[in-house]
């Protein structure tokens, strides 16, 4: 008797599909997908979800034409490099997890992988200062910063807000 195991994807941990594609100007574009699976077996058949906000969506649907690709082994690294906001957020918060109070160490860590580090380190940096707010950051990391007076302004703003 056949039993379903529901909607899986392909393999886990993101990135495992590459989606490739061009726009209007012919540029070249690709993203990775975390949401993909196999949708038919004859013919082989895998289906991969996009949300309508992506960049990659609005190429698709202008060129009408993708590629979808499943990196080997041997990919694996480069593969890395088209990443997905879900593993930002991962990398993220595991940093922000083992750093505890040490803002530096947070930071320094979510900077200093092989993929997109900046975007890490910003993110880092968030979950950090609204866990523990300003006090966190070191005092001689702040000492340069542009428009110090008009981003606590703006923060303060925001915690009256939402806070």
């Amino acid at each position: 008797m056949k039993r379903s195991i529901g909607a899986k994807t392909i393999v886990y941990p993101a990135p495992v599909l590459i989606v490739a594609t061009y726009d209007k100007d012919g540029k070249a574009n690709a993203m990775t997908a975390a949401w993909g699976g196999i949708c038919c077996s004859k013919p082989p058949c895998v289906t991969v979800s996009l949300r309508k906000a992506t960049y990659s969506y609005d190429c698709i649907v202008q060129s009408k034409a993708y590629t979808l690709n499943i990196p080997s082994q041997k990919y694996v690294k480069e593969a890395d490099y088209i990443w997905v906001a879900e593993e930002a957020l991962a990398i993220s918060l595991c940093c922000a997890v083992v750093a505890g109070h040490d803002f530096k160490k947070g930071v320094s860590l979510s900077v200093n992988h092989s993929v997109d580090s900046d975007s890490t380190g910003s993110i880092t940096g968030n979950i950090l200062g609204a866990l523990y707010g300003l006090d966190i950051i070191p005092e001689n990391w702040l000492m340069d910063l542009e428009h110090k007076d008009l981003i606590v302004e703006i923060d303060g703003d925001l915690f009256d807000q939402f806070g």
